[in-house]
Order: C-alpha cells, then sequence, then structure tokens
C-alpha cells in the first residue's frame, strides 16, 4: 500500500469517526486539517523523492557524457596504435630485409678478407724473412676471428689495417737486436742483428769472429758468410753506430739484385 493511500485512508476514518462520535461542525474541521496536514506532508516527501530521482538522472547522464567521451578517446587511441603497429611492421620487415642483405655482404667481405690474408701469407712467407712466425700467427688469428659467427667484421678490418701500417712502418725504421745464431761450423752463438728496413739484414757474432748479411736469389733469401774484410768491417761499424758507441756516418753496404727495369722498379 502506497504512502498516499494509507493517508487517505487513514483521513477518512478519521472524518468518519468524528463525524458518528462527535457530531459537530468544529470536529470535522480538526480532522480535515490533519488531513490536509498529512497530505501536504505526503508532497513534500514526493517532491523530494522527485528532485533525488532527478539529480541521479542528472548524475547518471553526465557519467553517460564522461564515458562517451572516455570511449571516443579510447577509439583514438585504438585507431593511433593499429597505425603504429602497421608502421612497426613495414618497419620490421625492411630491417629483415635490410639484415638479409647485410648477411650476404658480410658472408661476401669474409670471403675476400680470408683471400687476401692468405695472398699477404704468401707474400710473408717468400718475403723479407724478418719475424715470419709472429707475422703468420698474426694472420692466423685475422683468419680465425672471421670465421667466428659473431665477428665485428669492422675490428678485424681495423686490426688488418693496423697490420699493414705496421709493415709500412717496417719498411721505413731499423733496429739492432741480439739473438743466438748457428755459424757456419754448427756452434751457437751470440750474436747481433741489424736491420735496415726491409732491406738488408746482417748480423755478427759476438765474438767477431762470424758476419753474414742476408741475400736474395731465385730460390729465395739466404745468408751470405763469405763476405770481404771491407763488407765485415762496415758490418760492425754500423753495429756500433745503431749501439751508440760511434759516431753516425755512411756506410756502404752490397745490396744484390737481379734486374732494374725504369717502368717497373726494383725486381
Amino acid at each position: 500500500m502506497s504512502m498516499r493511500k494509507f493517508i487517505l485512508f487513514a483521513g477518512s476514518a478519521i472524518f468518519l469517526s468524528s463525524f458518528v462520535g462527535a457530531g459537530t461542525g468544529e470536529k470535522i474541521n480538526e480532522d480535515i486539517k490533519r488531513t490536509a496536514l498529512l497530505l501536504e506532508e505526503e508532497k513534500g516527501e514526493h517532491q523530494r523523492e522527485k528532485e533525488q530521482v532527478s539529480s541521479a538522472h542528472k548524475s547518471l547522464e553526465e557519467r553517460i557524457k564522461v564515458l562517451e567521451e572516455k570511449i571516443g578517446n579510447l577509439r583514438k587511441d585504438t585507431r593511433g596504435l593499429k597505425n603504429k603497429i602497421s608502421s612497426v611492421k613495414k618497419e620490421e620487415s625492411k630491417l629483415s630485409k635490410d639484415k638479409k642483405t647485410a648477411e650476404i655482404f658480410l658472408v661476401k667481405e669474409k670471403k675476400v678478407l680470408v683471400e687476401d690474408i692468405e695472398k699477404i701469407e704468401e707474400r710473408i712467407k717468400f718475403g723479407f724473412p724478418y719475424e715470419v712466425d709472429m707475422q703468420l700467427n698474426r694472420m692466423d688469428n685475422f683468419k680465425r676471428n672471421l670465421q667466428q659467427e659473431e665477428c665485428d667484421l669492422l675490428e678485424v678490418m681495423q686490426e688488418i689495417y693496423i697490420q699493414l701500417v705496421k709493415e709500412i712502418e717496417l719498411g721505413e725504421n731499423s733496429e739492432i737486436y741480439a739473438e743466438e745464431r748457428e755459424t757456419i761450423e754448427g756452434e751457437i752463438k751470440k750474436a747481433k742483428v741489424v736491420r735496415v728496413g726491409r732491406i738488408m739484414l746482417f748480423y755478427q757474432t759476438n765474438d767477431g769472429k762470424e758476419t753474414g748479411f742476408l741475400k736474395k736469389n731465385k730460390q729465395g733469401y739466404m745468408w751470405k758468410n763469405d763476405l770481404c774484410r771491407k763488407c765485415r768491417t762496415n758490418i760492425k761499424k754500423a753495429i756500433e753506430i745503431m749501439k751508440g758507441k760511434r759516431i753516425p756516418e755512411l756506410i756502404e753496404f752490397p745490396v744484390i739484385v737481379d734486374s732494374i727495369s725504369h717502368t717497373g722498379g726494383v725486381q
């Protein structure tokens, strides 16, 4: 039973009871006033409920509006993400192609570098016999590095470049160093060795009894020990100059060449 029906029923009951019991107009007026008061209270309650419903409805509309805005933003974000995903996929495809191209290039470059290193090794083996084993070991290390899957090609190329620079410097400087040599008689003696660029290499035992220099012929390099007295004296002077025991001076050394071509240079 609703509040309005209840109030009407109660008011009617009061009115009838008053009319029957009292029978006076004054009582009827009081009952009418009370009924009117109850109706006014019901009206106020109904108005408050209406205002609450209206407020709730307005709040719901505002929430719906906010949600619609959020949905719109989410749709925009979704479209943006789809575009980004599409761009990333295109970039990924391009990078994949570039990676394959780079891998093919690296394989080719490694092959070329290995071939070049092998050519350098041949030149070292049959070239100026100075630190041959050490140089060949360096070349072998380069090839081993190139054969590794995670090889840094740029780093290997830099190492090869440094090695080539060392080879160039080797032809531009001179040095003296000590080593043990086997003499003609088969004895092992300490000796001083002098290198003049990549042109000459000569030695003299510390006791001064054996002197020799490196000679190149068609079979390759070989040591020549049957030197004249002047050659032995000049080599001794060169050793003393290199050791700082003698003032530098111009010294003649025998340089053996097979032939000279004006267009091709020394052969």
